[in-house]
């Protein structure tokens, strides 16, 4: 079984101190702990709900991350998709999730890996919101309810 640390959304465009430096500090640290580390990277489209719904147009590329993942998984939406799920069950993988926004990218993205019953965990200590304390606790409260035991 391999262990997998799925980081999401931590670019500089989402950068909050100090939670965003707490989280490099993480993968410094625990990266031996870990077969693969996987990030994932916002790449907005033209036609996409964010541009279309809330006149976000921003997007990020691999040069942006502050860290060097083994894996990255580019993403135009909240959460990483049903392929994305698919492939972590095939490697047999133990996921654990830290990342950026808590209340929607790193809740979303949990929402796929438990309708696919990939193994995982969120270590809500590794994760912030961009909207503030506020929309963080609101995304573990949210956690808590839906996925019981993976949230640490």
């Amino acid at each position: 079984m391999l262990n997998l640390l799925l980081v999401v959304d931590l670019q500089p465009a989402f950068k909050l101190e100090p939670y965003y430096s707490k989280l490099l500090d993480y993968i410094d640290e625990h990266r031996h702990e870990y077969d693969i580390v996987a990030a994932t990277l916002f790449q907005n489209t033209e036609d996409s709900q964010f541009v279309r719904l809330c006149n976000y147009r921003e997007t990020m590329d691999l040069e942006s991350l502050d860290f060097k993942p083994d894996m990255v998984i580019s993403k135009s939406t909240y959460g990483i998709g049903e392929k994305w799920c698919g492939y972590f069950d095939k490697l047999l993988a133990n996921i654990t999730v830290i990342g950026c926004d808590t209340d929607a990218c790193v809740l979303s993205t949990c929402y796929d890996l438990f309708n696919n019953n990939n193994r995982f965990r969120v270590l809500t200590d590794y994760c912030y919101s961009t909207g503030g304390e506020a929309c963080h606790k609101i995304g573990v409260s949210i956690m808590e309810r839906n996925f019981g035991k993976a949230v640490v």
